[in-house]
């Protein structure tokens, strides 16, 4: 991963969000929405894009509509894709350059493991 993929999303959060992401959200925490963000500013499972883009390709698209969910790995510093695969694959089909983003968590989880 790319320096400037480490600080894209960092410079779209001010201070307050910024300092959420870093100590990890508590259950009353609300997401922060990210509008436009570059599609490459964040990592995504190779194999979990894949298989969603497949099935875009076969006209099985996303029945969620919103922002794609994305999480923080303080260990690797990289912010990555937790739900959403299929939006994102549909926003490449379609070329898109950006999509909207929100940052639901950060901190280790045994759930989701960072691509």
């Amino acid at each position: 991963m790319s320096g400037r993929q480490r600080e894209a999303l960092w410079s779209r959060l001010d201070e307050e969000q910024e300092h959420r992401v870093l100590r990890g959200f508590d259950e009353s925490d609300e997401p922060i929405v990210l509008r436009r963000v570059p599609l490459d500013d964040f990592a995504v499972s190779g194999g979990s894009l894949a298989g969603a883009m497949n099935n875009a390709r076969r006209g099985n698209v996303s029945k969620t509509r919103g922002p794609i969910s994305i999480s923080y790995d303080p260990d690797k510093n990289t912010f990555f894709v937790i739900d959403g695969h299929h939006r994102l694959a549909q926003a490449k089909l379609e070329k898109k350059k950006t999509i909207d983003v929100k940052i639901v968590r950060s901190g280790y989880s045994d759930y989701w493991v960072t691509p």
